[in-house]
């Protein structure tokens, strides 16, 4: 749905010469990451309203995206399927931070394994969006800078904010976990 009115909507640009046809699927790919990124911006909103959780749901959010981001790692064929999956962990983050208690050591074993994970795998970079080496050399050591940077976050909030604690490990540990999984091969 979201790809349908990113192409329409680039479509109507080309129709009014507001853009090139050339650059009709650069704006099209454009649109789509941002609706889907309101789309799942939303999501989080809705998910940390249910559960009255918004700085655990931040918090969830931010340590994923910005790992993410630099680590790489699998992503769905499908977008409803990555929005969906990503919105669900967040519920059941948010869920069990709100309705649980858990010892300190928690969040701490999920951020070292996080860091582990980091270190061992990142980045894996996704054949839709290829890097050179330089990029890729670039986005393992800001992967593990972030990894670690995360990691000592993690530990100040279980001293000090322990309600961001788990939904920061988890996060992070969530985004991780897509290291684990392989990348299909570009079909070039």
């Amino acid at each position: 749905m979201i790809e349908s009115l990113a192409n329409r909507i680039s479509l109507y640009y080309v129709r009014n010469n507001m853009v090139k046809e050339d650059d009709r699927e650069v704006i099209s790919y454009m649109l789509f990451l941002i609706f889907s990124n309101v789309q799942q911006i939303l999501a989080f909103i809705a998910v940390a309203f249910i559960f009255n959780a918004f700085p655990q749901t931040i918090a969830f959010a931010v340590f994923f995206a910005v790992l993410k981001n630099q680590a790489g790692g699998a992503h769905s064929n499908k977008h409803w399927v990555c929005f969906v999956v990503t919105t669900s962990l967040a519920f059941i983050v948010c869920l069990l931070s709100t309705m649980f208690t858990f010892p300190t050591f928690v969040p701490i074993i999920a951020s070292m394994i996080m860091l582990l994970i980091v270190v061992l795998k990142a980045p894996i970079i996704h054949p839709n969006n290829p890097k050179t080496p330089r990029r890729q050399k670039i986005m393992r050591r800001n992967s593990i800078f972030i990894a670690i940077s995360q990691c000592f976050l993690i530990a100040i909030f279980t001293l000090f904010l322990p309600i961001l604690a788990l939904p920061s490990a988890l996060g992070s540990l969530t985004s991780a976990s897509t290291l684990l999984f392989p990348v299909p091969e570009n079909e070039s």
